[in-house]
């Protein structure tokens, strides 16, 4: 990765106690998942309350490029999709048959290594609480290391079609009558 951040430094002035507290400014987080090859973007650089920048911009320009990654589109079936986080007393179906069109990145020898049987989507359904019917709902995707090579990502946003029941009431243990 090649990267430039034009701002490095500033000078902040206020409060003793304040700055006291401050070694460093975190102006983001870059979700390397969601950039594909480049990337440039102008951020306010945040300071804490009651303090001024006396020197520097208050502004600051991150750019990088991503380069020498091999990319390997795949697909995730049926029995690798799941869901987490389901509300009690609801269940939950996949509605794909498979998610199609998962871009997988890293160096051409691990990426070309990954089984289409390694590649999982799961669908948090935290927010969902107690809606049922079909939504659309985002996946995280995980590829689970076959030899201990973690070097393949992937990039991309994915979201599958998951259908939130009710759960059945479960029948009670006991003595049947005739």
């Amino acid at each position: 990765m090649k990267w430039e951040f034009d701002q490095r430094t500033i000078t902040l002035t206020g409060d003793s106690e304040t700055l006291a507290g401050v070694n460093n400014i975190v102006v983001t987080q870059i979700d390397l998942a969601e950039v594909d090859e480049s990337f440039s973007e102008v951020y306010r650089i945040p300071i804490p309350n009651n303090t001024e920048i006396t020197s520097g911009m208050r502004e600051a320009t991150l750019s990088f490029e991503l380069g020498g990654l091999y990319k390997r589109t795949v697909t995730v079936r049926k029995s690798n999709i799941s869901c987490i986080n389901v509300s009690e007393g609801y269940v939950w179906e996949i509605m794909n048959d498979s998610l199609n069109g998962v871009i997988l990145r890293g160096q051409e020898e691990a990426v070309r290594a990954v089984s289409e049987l390694n590649v999982r989507a799961v669908a948090d359904l935290t927010d969902y609480g107690s809606a049922t019917g079909i939504v659309t709902a985002p996946v995280k995707i995980y590829i689970d290391s076959v030899d201990g090579n973690s070097n393949v990502g992937y990039i991309g946003e994915y979201s599958v079609y998951v259908n939130i029941m009710e759960a059945p009431p479960e029948e009670e243990e006991g003595e049947v009558e005739e």
